[in-house]
């Protein structure tokens, strides 16, 4: 369960900033995905929510910023290899980058 999450919507322009919108209170979180990866201030998180009301109303989006109601489950899976972000400071757009 989320409190008053606020979720992002990204245009397919990386140049275009996130609409961001908070919705006000508690909803069922049906699904969470995404992957946590490095970039050069520490971690970057790129999480996905399905979230739902108490009428069964679906929202999903970007999860931008959101507190735990009640308790949330949540299953990390490492992977083999790290997940590398450059993040434009301007727009919060962060592509997934290739090693070097």
């Amino acid at each position: 369960q989320l409190h008053n999450p606020t979720l992002a919507y990204f245009t397919s322009n990386p140049k275009d900033k996130p609409t961001l919108t908070t919705f006000d209170g508690y909803y069922e979180l049906a699904s969470l995905n995404g992957n946590i990866a490095k970039n050069e201030n520490g971690y970057y998180t790129h999480a996905h929510a399905t979230l739902a009301n108490k009428k069964f109303d679906g929202i999903a989006g970007h999860v931008d910023n959101a507190k735990v109601g009640l308790t949330v489950e949540v299953t990390i899976i490492p992977l083999s290899a790290t997940l590398q972000r450059a993040v434009n400071p301007e727009t919060g757009f962060g592509p997934i980058v290739t090693d070097k």
